[in-house]
């Protein structure tokens, strides 16, 4: 857990350091490190994989923006995907969803691959539809979700969210 904590800490830290700056790489390379050894010190059957793959997969797609390399997050987006949500779906497989999400609108921006995109509408969807997140968290998703649509020139995707954006305030 002390792992997972700190590579929160490390990618927060990345996150907010000059991206140009070797040091933020570095920040971000180690916060996947820490990430990683603390979602392998525990199964995907345990109850805080979820959280800990969470912060694998943010930590993996701040790296992959910082250093442009897309390859970073193919251990993280094949685990979140193989993860099976649980019925009924809980806050933790949500936020899980939203992180996958994320991490897939990165890859899509280095990669430009349409299939990344496609599947992070619809993770970003899943999780702005959760009425149990807190408000905040589901407008940040739904806008999230809605420039991506619009990006993609998915228009009726992009304006249902903002209609959803609109419902929630």
């Amino acid at each position: 857990m002390i792992e997972s904590n700190h590579g929160a800490i490390l990618e927060a830290l990345a996150s907010l350091t000059d991206s140009s700056a070797p040091v933020a790489v570095s920040r971000a390379a180690e916060a996947v490190r820490l990430a990683r050894k603390a979602a392998d010190a525990i199964g995907p059957e345990h109850s805080e994989y979820s959280n800990r793959l969470l912060n694998l997969t943010i930590a993996s797609a701040t790296l992959a923006r910082l250093s442009g390399n897309a390859a970073v997050l193919d251990d993280p987006v094949t685990r979140c995907q193989a993860v099976r949500t649980p019925e009924p779906a809980d806050v933790s497989s949500t936020m899980l969803a939203a992180g996958l999400a994320h991490a897939l609108a990165v890859r899509y921006d280095l990669t430009g691959v349409p299939e990344s995109a496609a599947a992070a509408i619809e993770a970003y969807q899943l999780a702005a539809g959760d009425a149990r997140l807190a408000v905040f968290r589901c407008l940040h998703v739904a806008q999230a979700d809605a420039v991506l649509a619009a990006r993609c020139g998915e228009t009726a995707v992009s304006l249902s969210l903002y209609t959803l954006k609109w419902h929630l305030t």
